[in-house]
């Protein structure tokens, strides 16, 4: 490959950021554009043309690593050259990258590479608390530039924040895995393009949830909470039921869904729940791409062990926090029902059949 004027960053330290290890869950296989039959992505919205050495480099002790320019499909590359000399190694490269937005989005890139050392590429986003979403894929040679095609649908919750992708602050390009020794790879042409999966039209009124099985839900819970989620039996059918233990001191839990949704003003919805257990605050809330965060509190819910109907007007809903304080209702990402302390100790909360009214 061109070399460049280069820099050598020596083995010595680690850097804490952006590390590229076995956390990540799963592994999922890329699309090859260049493979497929049908038009290529939109040329999209460029997020990094590597067209300069302005990439913060990271790796772990006893490596050797070298970032430098050199010529890209268009202009110029950045090339990551490293020696793992040690299983479990790692190098990363990372860069302050803001997105637009991420709804029904992919990332496109360009590499090539002369390992023969089956070594894994890793591409991280990382958002406003920390949260990191990735996504690997196994390092080709190839001396051609191959274009990949990452749905953000395909990135996998790795570790800190939480469990929510928002409003993504960086990105890092990470080498690990694979035979120790020494290759490179280069990198050219990063962008945000449209999704060439075929989603769902967005909610705009219906069933949101039948609450037949709680399997699309995620459960949270504050330090020295505990919540666990389960079905049960429901007004209609089947419920999901959130057991919850917040303690005596100020706490929470919170259960989750994501389910796209396009809102309007006079949007309500509606859910059947039932509580049992000590008195505690309900919360419902909405958020959109950029977390921003609305919601309701219910402090005086009665009949205890029994169903009861509530609704939610949309224009009832408060801003919390995240994001700003405008909800963009056109991309609503999902749900949540959260408690929070009364009086505080166990308690449950079932919900069943979330439904969405059309606005006027």
């Amino acid at each position: 490959m061109k070399s460049a004027k280069t820099l050598w960053i020596l083995a010595g330290c680690i850097a804490a950021a952006c590390a590229g290890t076995s956390h990540a869950a799963g592994r999922k296989q890329a699309v090859d554009v260049k493979a497929m039959s049908d038009s290529p992505a939109p040329a999209g919205y460029v997020l990094s043309g590597f067209e300069a050495n302005d990439w913060l480099p990271a790796f772990a002790e006893g490596t050797e690593m070298k970032v430098v320019l050199t010529g890209g499909e268009d202009g110029r590359a950045l090339e990551i050259s490293y020696n793992l000399k040690e299983p479990g190694q790692w190098v990363s490269i990372t860069r302050g990258l803001e997105f637009p937005d991420h709804d029904r989005k992919a990332v496109e890139f360009l590499y090539k590479s002369d390992s023969q050392l089956k070594n894994d590429l890793e591409i991280k986003l990382i958002d406003e608390d920390g949260t990191n979403f990735g996504h690997k894929l196994p390092i080709e040679f190839s001396r051609t530039w191959r274009k990949v095609h990452i749905d953000l649908t395909d990135f996998a919750y790795w570790w800190g924040g939480d469990p929510v992708l928002g409003k993504v602050k960086q990105v890092a390009f990470a080498v690990s895995g694979g035979r120790k020794g020494a290759a490179a790879v280069d990198l050219d042409d990063l962008r945000l393009v449209d999704s060439l999966k075929k989603f769902p039209p967005k909610i705009k009124s219906g069933l949101v949830d039948d609450c037949e099985s709680a399997k699309d839900w995620i459960a949270e819970a504050g330090e020295g909470a505990s919540a666990k989620l389960s079905e049960t039996e429901g007004k209609e059918g089947k419920a999901i039921l959130l057991s919850y233990d917040i303690g005596g001191g100020p706490n929470w839990v919170q259960i989750s869904r994501m389910a796209p949704m396009e809102l309007a003003p006079g949007s309500v919805f509606s859910f059947d729940l039932k509580w049992g257990g000590k008195k505690n605050v309900v919360e419902f809330k909405v958020a959109d791409n950029d977390n921003s965060t609305f919601g309701k509190k219910f402090e005086n819910l009665s009949n205890a062990g029994q169903w009861q109907e509530v609704r939610v007007p949309v224009s009832e809903l408060t801003y919390w926090w995240g994001g700003n304080d405008n909800l963009d209702m056109a991309k609503v990402k999902g749900i949540w029902f959260a408690i929070s302390q009364i009086e505080g100790g166990q308690g449950t909360v079932a919900i069943d059949k979330i439904e969405l009214t059309p606005g006027k």
